[in-house]
């Protein structure tokens, strides 16, 4: 069994590499069509409110800008000041997830992880 652990990094809408909650934010996409099992966590700090969100994909091209992306079922959370959350996905049926956290107000820093499970 193979274990990997990779920290998400994130950009703002206007692509600017950041980590800072004051705007909307999506992490870089990470391939998942040979793992089996996958979570995500995210720790945010300061006074962020908005909503954290993944994200999945099974367009057959490498994720670009033209990706279609939809919502994972029950994978929203509303984040109101500092916190962590963990999602956890047992049986991975799609090719590409991210992360994506929509601003409401505040500001904070966020830092993600992904931990996946394959053979």
């Amino acid at each position: 069994m193979r274990f990997l652990s990779v920290d998400l990094s994130f950009v703002t809408d206007a692509g600017a590499s950041s980590s800072s909650m004051a705007a909307n934010l999506t992490s870089n996409s990470i391939d998942i069509r040979t793992v089996y099992g996958c979570s995500l966590q995210f720790k945010y700090t300061g006074a962020p409110e908005g909503t954290m969100t993944v994200e999945a994909s099974d367009d057959e091209i490498v994720p670009a800008a033209s990706q279609n992306w939809v919502t994972v079922a029950g994978s929203s959370v509303v984040v109101t000041g500092t916190g962590d959350w963990i999602y956890n996905i047992a049986d991975l049926n799609t090719g590409f997830i991210r992360l994506k956290y929509t601003f409401a107000s505040g500001t904070g820093a966020l830092t993600a992880k992904i931990v996946t499970k394959g053979v």
